[in-house]
């Protein structure tokens, strides 16, 4: 496995052509900033980047002459300030089923929940329509933003059905995901059972998450 798709793209055009200077500069260079961002600029300690990131990265640095990359395509992820809650949901939304249950896990970067709800506190009605349109049985929010160079993680977990929600709430409380519930002051309830938490395993991202989910609701179809 490896840190990002990007990579392996990479890997076939490395094997493919005789040099990658036969490719625009514009092509490696949307290469390289991907893989960067998906293995945040190959931090070992957050466990995203492997060898083969590595290997590639270095590959593409030797045709791309830009500084700064990593640090201006995250700014340009980050910078989410004029989307509505609608269109964060659409940003970077991955869907799944498991048997007849499906199941949607929206990734959102550059914005802790506290300060979406600040922006909008009506989040909660937005999540269950968006939801409802995808035909989703139950709704994964997973935020990524830094304070003071720090990185964090949240997690917002919501479905209308009940026994489906608890079912997966237990699992995820007692993962090894390291949640501390977060409350979250000036939300608008809609009905959704809704639970919101700080997730202190930061190396765990959708990669980790979706596993976890498809594993319990595994369990509900034996």
């Amino acid at each position: 496995m490896v840190g990002s798709a990007s990579t392996l793209v990479a890997n076939i055009a490395i094997e493919e052509f005789d040099s990658l200077s036969e490719l625009d500069n514009d092509i490696l260079t949307l290469l390289l900033a991907t893989i960067l961002l998906d293995t945040i600029n190959m931090d070992r300690n957050m466990g995203r980047g492997v060898d083969a990131d590595e290997f590639v990265i270095n590959e593409l640095k030797k045709f791309v002459e830009r500084e700064n990359l990593f640090e201006d395509t995250q700014n340009a992820k980050f910078d989410i300030a004029k989307l509505t809650t609608n269109q964060l949901l659409r940003k970077d939304y991955k869907e799944f089923a498991s048997g007849d249950q499906k199941y949607g896990i929206s990734s959102i970067t550059g914005t802790s929940l506290t300060n979406w709800v600040s922006r909008d506190t009506k989040i909660l009605i937005g999540i269950d329509e968006y939801s409802k349109s995808r035909d989703c049985d139950i709704f994964f929010v997973m935020t990524a933003f830094v304070v003071d160079d720090v990185f964090q993680r949240e997690v917002l977990i919501a479905s209308g059905d009940e026994e489906l929600f608890n079912t997966v709430l237990q699992e995820f409380v007692s993962s090894d995901l390291n949640l501390v519930e977060l409350e979250l002051a000036n939300i608008e309830d809609c009905g959704l059972y809704f639970r919101t938490f700080t997730q202190n395993n930061i190396k765990a991202s959708r990669k980790v998450i979706q596993p976890l989910v498809a594993a319990v609701l595994e369990t509900l179809i034996q």
